[in-house]
Protein backbone atom coordinates (compact mmCIF):
# COMPACT_ATOMS: atom_id res chain seq x y z
CA UNK A 1 0.00 0.00 0.00
CA UNK A 2 2.78 2.10 0.42
CA UNK A 3 3.56 3.71 -3.14
CA UNK A 4 0.08 4.25 -3.56
CA UNK A 5 -1.33 7.71 -4.32
CA UNK A 6 -4.60 8.66 -2.82
CA UNK A 7 -6.82 11.94 -4.18
CA UNK A 8 -8.24 13.41 -0.85
CA UNK A 9 -10.92 16.13 -2.64
CA UNK A 10 -10.55 19.51 -0.80
CA UNK A 11 -14.57 21.20 -1.78
CA UNK A 12 -14.03 23.53 1.58
CA UNK A 13 -16.43 21.09 3.15
CA UNK A 14 -14.75 18.79 4.80
CA UNK A 15 -12.57 17.86 7.34
CA UNK A 16 -9.82 16.46 5.59
CA UNK A 17 -7.47 16.37 8.64
CA UNK A 18 -9.20 13.30 10.36
CA UNK A 19 -9.43 12.02 6.88
CA UNK A 20 -5.81 12.23 5.95
CA UNK A 21 -4.98 11.32 9.52
CA UNK A 22 -6.11 7.95 9.19
CA UNK A 23 -4.38 7.87 6.02
CA UNK A 24 -1.12 8.01 7.46
CA UNK A 25 -1.81 4.63 9.49
CA UNK A 26 -1.19 3.08 5.99
CA UNK A 27 1.76 4.44 4.79
CA UNK A 28 0.11 6.10 1.69
CA UNK A 29 0.93 8.99 -0.50
CA UNK A 30 -2.51 11.40 -0.03
CA UNK A 31 -2.89 14.21 -2.52
CA UNK A 32 -5.30 16.97 -1.35
CA UNK A 33 -6.83 17.88 -4.95
CA UNK A 34 -8.57 21.32 -5.20
CA UNK A 35 -8.98 21.00 -9.11
CA UNK A 36 -9.06 18.57 -12.21
CA UNK A 37 -5.10 18.88 -12.91
CA UNK A 38 -4.51 17.57 -9.39
CA UNK A 39 -6.22 14.01 -10.13
CA UNK A 40 -3.75 12.91 -12.51
CA UNK A 41 -1.09 10.05 -11.98
CA UNK A 42 -4.00 8.51 -8.56
CA UNK A 43 -4.72 5.02 -7.30
CA UNK A 44 -8.26 6.25 -5.65
CA UNK A 45 -10.30 9.22 -4.93
CA UNK A 46 -11.41 9.84 -1.19
CA UNK A 47 -14.55 12.05 -1.61
CA UNK A 48 -15.15 13.34 2.63
CA UNK A 49 -17.79 16.01 3.23
CA UNK A 50 -19.42 17.87 6.04
CA UNK A 51 -22.45 20.49 6.04
CA UNK A 52 -24.69 21.15 3.15
CA UNK A 53 -25.15 19.66 0.01
CA UNK A 54 -25.54 22.67 -2.66
CA UNK A 55 -22.44 24.79 -1.35
CA UNK A 56 -20.42 21.35 -1.25
CA UNK A 57 -21.52 20.75 -5.13
CA UNK A 58 -21.09 24.40 -6.40
CA UNK A 59 -17.72 24.15 -5.49
CA UNK A 60 -16.78 21.10 -7.00
CA UNK A 61 -18.66 22.77 -10.24
CA UNK A 62 -16.45 25.55 -9.73
CA UNK A 63 -13.33 24.10 -9.05
CA UNK A 64 -14.49 21.57 -12.26
CA UNK A 65 -14.15 18.51 -10.05
CA UNK A 66 -17.16 16.96 -10.35
CA UNK A 67 -17.02 15.62 -14.00
CA UNK A 68 -13.28 14.79 -13.95
CA UNK A 69 -13.95 12.25 -10.48
CA UNK A 70 -16.74 10.92 -12.25
CA UNK A 71 -15.10 9.98 -15.16
CA UNK A 72 -12.35 8.50 -13.24
CA UNK A 73 -14.55 6.54 -11.45
CA UNK A 74 -16.87 5.21 -14.28
CA UNK A 75 -13.33 4.28 -16.15
CA UNK A 76 -12.20 2.28 -13.36
CA UNK A 77 -10.94 4.86 -10.26
CA UNK A 78 -11.74 3.54 -7.18
CA UNK A 79 -13.57 5.51 -5.05
CA UNK A 80 -15.02 6.13 -1.30
CA UNK A 81 -17.60 8.53 -0.63
CA UNK A 82 -17.90 9.84 3.33
CA UNK A 83 -20.63 11.26 5.21
CA UNK A 84 -21.93 13.97 2.74
CA UNK A 85 -19.56 13.10 0.35
CA UNK A 86 -21.28 9.55 0.12
CA UNK A 87 -24.60 11.90 -0.98
CA UNK A 88 -23.11 13.87 -3.34
CA UNK A 89 -22.64 10.44 -5.24
CA UNK A 90 -26.64 10.49 -5.15
CA UNK A 91 -28.45 12.12 -8.47
CA UNK A 92 -29.91 14.56 -6.12
CA UNK A 93 -30.71 15.71 -2.64
CA UNK A 94 -34.07 16.80 -1.29
CA UNK A 95 -31.25 19.32 0.93
CA UNK A 96 -30.56 21.12 -2.20
CA UNK A 97 -31.15 22.32 -5.92
CA UNK A 98 -28.16 21.02 -7.86
CA UNK A 99 -27.78 17.93 -9.40
CA UNK A 100 -25.29 16.03 -7.46
CA UNK A 101 -22.55 13.63 -9.14
CA UNK A 102 -24.56 10.86 -10.20
CA UNK A 103 -22.58 7.97 -10.25
CA UNK A 104 -25.36 6.02 -7.54
CA UNK A 105 -28.61 6.06 -8.84
CA UNK A 106 -31.00 7.55 -6.42
CA UNK A 107 -31.26 10.56 -3.67
CA UNK A 108 -30.68 11.48 -0.80
CA UNK A 109 -34.10 12.57 1.74
CA UNK A 110 -34.30 13.92 5.35
CA UNK A 111 -34.27 11.52 8.30
CA UNK A 112 -38.11 12.25 9.02
CA UNK A 113 -39.70 10.80 12.69
CA UNK A 114 -42.45 11.88 14.69
CA UNK A 115 -40.86 9.61 17.40
CA UNK A 116 -39.72 12.65 20.11
CA UNK A 117 -36.72 10.45 21.32
CA UNK A 118 -35.41 10.26 17.48
CA UNK A 119 -33.58 13.29 17.88
CA UNK A 120 -31.99 15.09 14.29
CA UNK A 121 -29.46 15.42 13.36
CA UNK A 122 -28.55 11.60 14.16
CA UNK A 123 -25.38 12.04 15.60
CA UNK A 124 -23.20 9.87 17.84
CA UNK A 125 -22.45 5.94 17.74
CA UNK A 126 -25.25 3.20 16.48
CA UNK A 127 -24.03 -0.37 15.30
CA UNK A 128 -24.64 -1.78 11.63
CA UNK A 129 -26.48 -4.46 10.09
CA UNK A 130 -24.93 -6.05 7.00
CA UNK A 131 -26.61 -7.47 3.96
CA UNK A 132 -23.93 -8.29 2.19
CA UNK A 133 -21.64 -11.06 3.33
CA UNK A 134 -19.61 -10.95 0.45
CA UNK A 135 -19.03 -6.93 0.90
CA UNK A 136 -15.51 -5.75 -0.28
CA UNK A 137 -15.66 -2.72 1.99
CA UNK A 138 -16.93 -4.25 5.30
CA UNK A 139 -14.67 -7.38 5.36
CA UNK A 140 -13.53 -8.30 8.72
CA UNK A 141 -16.48 -5.98 10.32
CA UNK A 142 -19.28 -7.75 11.75
CA UNK A 143 -23.04 -7.29 12.57
CA UNK A 144 -23.76 -4.92 14.99
CA UNK A 145 -20.35 -3.40 14.88
CA UNK A 146 -20.82 0.44 15.93
CA UNK A 147 -19.53 3.38 13.74
CA UNK A 148 -19.71 7.62 14.42
CA UNK A 149 -22.62 8.59 12.36
CA UNK A 150 -23.60 12.53 12.50
CA UNK A 151 -26.26 13.41 9.73
CA UNK A 152 -29.37 14.93 8.71
CA UNK A 153 -29.97 12.96 5.14
CA UNK A 154 -30.13 9.40 4.40
CA UNK A 155 -29.50 7.77 1.03
CA UNK A 156 -32.38 5.92 -0.89
CA UNK A 157 -30.17 4.28 -3.90
CA UNK A 158 -32.50 2.76 -6.34
CA UNK A 159 -31.18 -0.35 -6.54
CA UNK A 160 -31.67 -2.09 -3.32
CA UNK A 161 -28.97 -4.23 -3.45
CA UNK A 162 -26.08 -1.34 -3.77
CA UNK A 163 -26.93 -0.99 -0.12
CA UNK A 164 -24.77 -2.95 1.40
CA UNK A 165 -25.34 -2.11 5.15
CA UNK A 166 -28.02 -0.47 6.56
CA UNK A 167 -28.66 1.26 10.76
CA UNK A 168 -31.50 1.78 12.66
CA UNK A 169 -32.34 4.88 13.87
CA UNK A 170 -36.65 4.97 14.52
CA UNK A 171 -36.23 3.48 11.04
CA UNK A 172 -33.72 1.74 8.74
CA UNK A 173 -30.98 3.85 7.10
CA UNK A 174 -28.48 3.35 4.47
CA UNK A 175 -25.27 2.85 6.05
CA UNK A 176 -22.78 1.74 3.43
CA UNK A 177 -23.21 1.53 -0.48
CA UNK A 178 -21.26 -0.65 -2.79
CA UNK A 179 -21.10 -0.35 -6.02
CA UNK A 180 -18.39 -1.83 -8.61
CA UNK A 181 -15.47 0.06 -7.66
CA UNK A 182 -17.69 2.74 -6.05
CA UNK A 183 -17.70 2.39 -1.88
CA UNK A 184 -19.95 5.12 0.28
CA UNK A 185 -20.50 5.38 4.20
CA UNK A 186 -22.95 7.21 5.79
CA UNK A 187 -21.16 7.18 8.71
CA UNK A 188 -17.09 8.30 9.69
CA UNK A 189 -14.72 5.76 9.53
CA UNK A 190 -12.07 8.11 10.82
CA UNK A 191 -14.05 8.84 13.90
CA UNK A 192 -14.76 5.39 14.49
CA UNK A 193 -11.41 3.91 15.71
CA UNK A 194 -9.73 0.76 14.84
CA UNK A 195 -12.91 -0.52 13.24
CA UNK A 196 -13.46 2.50 10.95
CA UNK A 197 -9.64 1.94 10.02
CA UNK A 198 -10.65 -1.26 8.39
CA UNK A 199 -12.65 0.64 6.29
CA UNK A 200 -9.88 2.46 4.75
CA UNK A 201 -7.50 -0.50 5.44
CA UNK A 202 -10.24 -2.54 2.91
CA UNK A 203 -10.56 -0.04 0.46
CA UNK A 204 -6.59 0.77 -0.13
CA UNK A 205 -7.18 -3.61 -0.48
CA UNK A 206 -9.02 -3.24 -3.17
CA UNK A 207 -7.18 -0.48 -4.76
CA UNK A 208 -4.26 -3.04 -4.67
CA UNK A 209 -6.04 -5.70 -5.67
CA UNK A 210 -9.21 -5.07 -7.58
CA UNK A 211 -11.70 -7.47 -5.05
Amino acid sequence: MKNQKIAVIDHKCANLHSVIKALDVFKVDVKICRSKTELQDIDGIILPGVGSFDPAMRNLIEQDLDDPIKKLTLSGTPLLGICLGMQLLMENSEEGSLNGIGLVNGTAKIIESTDKEIKIPHMGWNNIEINNNNSRILNGIKDNDYFYFVHSYKCIPTNYSEMTAFTKYGQDICAVIEKNNIFATQFHPEKSGKIGLKIYQNFLSFIETGK
